[in-house]
């Protein structure tokens, strides 16, 4: 009797001892779930909760499986109670992870109740694929860890090093290979760079954890012909006549294998080779393994490799150092780099890979010189990561790294980017330090980085580095990167010392009142981490405009009104919404639309000039011209950016015109109310400059449409230049026209090999120097430095094709054919 009492409390003991530890983690993560509401990225349903909540919950699982075999074996004490089978301690391990992940998500549901709560059905989507698979998973190898070893908690020990395990093999894939996202099953996925705010569950992640789901059934299966139920442990090595596998196990091992075999191309795995096999085009340079999308023509390689080229060489001279060969991967399309490596239209570097991954576009590629630099920084960053760390520790020895990441984006923007905005890098940080948008530097030049918004730390981060670089030269800027940012030992004296005649620097700088303005609004969007719902935006974005792109704008406007509910402070998703009503209803709703956004909404910022640009466009369709022209004035007044003001000006003297020539105008600057390619709207524009032109030849804008839309084109840049020269001949309605026509020259005969007639176009520029600012300059003297290294010979563009010329000419006859 003593003994059934004493075998009795033993059980009961070790189910509380049990349902101790699964109280512990329940209450553990609901007041860590509790913690994060104030932050809205964490606070309701979603991704990053998801991604937080499975790495915790695999902790939690792995925990709770081993504590599950330790209660089995105190239960087994008595002889007459039932021996758990495998299956039976597998599902409680389950039960008790997945119950602990219960308060999480009802905290986290009641949150978005209670503030706002983002896309549902994306959000139980991901906490189900993530925590509420990890945990599980971790679970079942806690359990299993629990049944080979004899002591709980050298089980438990075990179960967590698998765990982490899996977290260092997805980190080793990161540096290993290209991918950018990663999957694992212990914290499900990671979607990429922070700055790609476009996640939602793709396809790759449901073979992920298919993959995942059945080498775990495998295992188990495996692990059944090793169980002994009495002892509730595993007997290894098993005897010989059980070596044998079962069916099951072998159909498990059949489809967990095909899986993984077919990872790359499902998206789960990015390798090189997979990549360049999807993107098909490879080109070898002097310093570069140019990896391209297949369809782009010779001409459009040999402007991308000599682009490279020039990049390189210009940082080689500017900072004294060069990385060796350097791998250049040039997507078609954010959809696609999304797919094949992540990170969708956030352009990266991996410096300690010496490769960089970027969308091809148009010639010269804005960010190559940036991701570049990041690259030539890895010659002084640190050699794991080749990035600026600083490390701590104890003794001498390096135990905990301190990445600098205000630093790793500042030394980029500092020695390579080019002006933004008609604003160099030092006007668009003085612009924050008079506006008061700017953070302390000190937080900024470190991890705290991230939770700035990108655009201030960028602005911020470059103007400081550069102006080390210009007042203290490169290798003092290198010597601090490579110490994580110690200017005590770099510069000789503190971070406070050195910021302040930066500081007064900026003050000095003298900016336009509207420049101020058009910062404010540029400056003003917060960081990710403060906002709400960016995700859900992002992607109701993306479909949107993929609807209006196939003229479903019916479609696209109950998604662009939810994300301005979302988003109300985004005038841009806001003009969007008023397209897709223009598109589907027509200009009159449109208007009426713009009209109440713009009375209270996000288009109501009295210095903006988007609203009346728009609602003059929506006028003229209408037919009421006097209206559009006091529209288009009120936004020209309004205008910072000379693209804008160049439009608005054209528009308007379209206006004064008559007949044809408003005619003509009207259709080349209104959008087309049916959806075409892009190829046709570039044929139709074209067609439309040379009609305006043989209309309006005594006037030289005709002619400077023309050689617009032909520089745009690969093969016309040589055919721009002739009709580009008669409209500055004929005369150009302002200085921003003739500033625009003067910079297209001398790009164009850049890469038409005309060396000296861009030369002349450049020194042209160079004399309007009290009318174009430093912004300009900035770019003219990048062009200059482009000249001198192609003459110097050490690059080839070669001349046009004679058989090619006119191609840019004829190519809208064509595509209307």
């Amino acid at each position: 009797m003593l003994g059934g009492v004493a075998a009795a409390f033993r059980r009961a003991r070790g189910r509380w001892w049990g349902q101790r530890r699964v109280w512990a983690w329940l209450v553990l993560l609901a007041l860590g779930t509790v913690a994060l509401r104030r932050s809205p990225l964490f606070a309701v349903p979603g991704y990053e909760l998801g991604l937080l909540l499975a790495l915790v919950g695999s902790l939690a699982g792995a925990h709770l499986g081993s504590i599950v075999v330790a209660v089995a074996r105190a239960e087994r004490s008595d002889p007459a109670a039932p021996a758990p089978t495998l299956p039976r301690l597998v599902a409680r391990a389950v039960a008790w992870a997945l119950l602990v992940l219960v308060p999480p998500l009802l905290i986290a549901l009641l949150n978005g109740v209670t503030t706002r709560l983002c896309d549902l059905g994306q959000g139980l989507a991901f906490y189900a694929l993530l925590p509420g698979l990890s945990a599980p998973l971790a679970a079942t190898v806690g359990v299993l860890c629990g049944l080979c070893c004899r002591r709980p908690a050298r089980a438990t020990t075990a179960a967590l090093l698998v765990v982490v395990a899996s977290f260092g093999v997805a980190l080793f894939r990161f540096y290993a290979t290209p991918a950018l996202f990663a999957y694992g099953p212990f914290f499900g996925y990671v979607a990429g760079p922070l700055y790609d705010e476009v996640v939602a569950v793709q396809p790759a992640l449901l073979f992920a954890r298919a993959e995942q789901l059945a080498w775990t059934a495998a295992v188990c299966a495996a692990a059944m012909h090793a169980y002994r139920a009495p002892g509730v442990c595993l007997a290894l090595p098993l005897p010989r006549w059980q070596r044998r596998a079962s069916p099951a196990l072998l159909a498990l091992l059949l489809v967990a294998g095909a899986l993984s075999f077919t990872a790359p191309r499902l998206g789960v795995v990015a390798e090189a080779a997979t990549i360049t096999t999807a993107l098909g085009g490879l080109r070898q340079t002097p310093h570069f393994t140019l990896v391209y999308p297949r369809e782009l023509s010779a001409a459009q390689v040999d402007r991308l490799a000599a682009d490279h080229e020039f990049r390189y060489a210009q940082l080689a001279t500017r900072l004294g150092t060069t990385p060796g060969r350097v791998r250049a991967y040039l997507f078609r399309s954010a959809a696609e780099k999304r797919a094949l490596i992540g990170g969708g239209g956030v352009f990266v570097a991996k410096p300690w890979r010496r490769e960089i991954y970027m969308i091809v576009g148009d010639v010269p590629l804005r960010a190559l010189g940036h991701e570049l630099a990041h690259v030539f920084a890895a010659t002084a960053g640190d050699p794991l990561l080749g990035i600026s760390v600083r490390w701590s520790g104890w003794g001498g020895l390096r135990i905990l790294p301190q990445p600098n990441l205000g630093l790793v984006e500042g030394f980029a923007v500092a020695v390579a980017d080019l002006p933004e905005d008609e604003l160099t890098v030092h006007q668009r940080a003085a612009t924050l330090l008079r506006l008061g948008l700017a953070p302390p530097l000190e937080r900024l030049l470190g991890v705290a980085f991230l939770a700035t918004a990108g655009a201030r730390g960028y602005a911020l981060a470059g103007s400081f580095c550069r102006h080390l670089l210009e007042r203290f030269g490169a290798a003092r800027l290198l010597a601090l990167y490579r110490s994580g940012g110690d200017f005590q030992a770099s510069y000789g004296q503190s971070l406070g010392a050195l910021a302040e005649p930066w500081r007064r620097r900026l003050a000095a700088l003298a900016l336009d009142p509207r420049q101020l303005a058009g910062a404010r609004r540029a400056f003003a969007r917060p960081a990710i981490f403060a906002r709400a719902c960016p995700h859900e935006v992002a992607n109701l974005l993306v479909v949107a405009t993929q609807a209006l792109q196939r003229g479903g704008g019916a479609q696209a406007v109950p998604l662009l009104r939810r994300a301005c509910a979302l988003d109300p402070a985004s005038a841009p998703t806001a003009l969007v919404w008023v397209d897709a009503v223009e598109q589907s209803t027509g200009p009159a709703p449109a208007l009426a639309l713009l009209e109440r956004l713009a009375a209270r909404g996000p288009l109501g910022d009295p210095g903006d000039p988007r609203a009346p640009h728009k609602a003059g466009d929506l006028l003229w369709s209408l037919g009421r011209t006097p209206a559009a022209h006091t529209r288009y004035a009120l936004a020209a007044a309004r205008a910072t950016a000379a693209s804008e003001r160049r439009l608005l000006t054209l528009k308007r003297l379209a206006l004064d015109q008559s007949g044809e020539r408003r005619e003509l105008l009207r259709r080349y600057l209104l959008p087309s109310p049916t959806p075409v390619s892009e190829g046709e709207a570039r044929a139709r524009a074209v067609h439309l400059a040379h009609e305006l032109a043989r209309a309006w030849p005594s006037s030289g804008l005709g002619f400077y449409l023309v050689g617009r839309q032909l520089a745009s084109t690969t093969d016309g840049c040589a055919d721009a230049l002739a009709p580009l020269e008669r409209a500055l001949a004929l005369g150009l309605p302002d200085d921003d026209f003739v500033v625009e026509a003067l910079l297209i020259s001398a790009r164009c005969a850049t890469w038409a090999s005309q060396l000296d007639r861009a030369a002349r176009a450049f020194a042209a520029l160079r004399t309007r120097q009290g009318r174009t600012g430093a912004a300009l300059l900035e770019q003219v003297a990048d062009g200059l430095a482009r000249l001198r290294w192609l003459r110097s010979g050490s690059a080839t563009l070669g001349r046009a094709d004679p058989a090619r010329r006119g191609a840019g000419r004829r190519c809208y006859q064509e595509t209307l054919r």
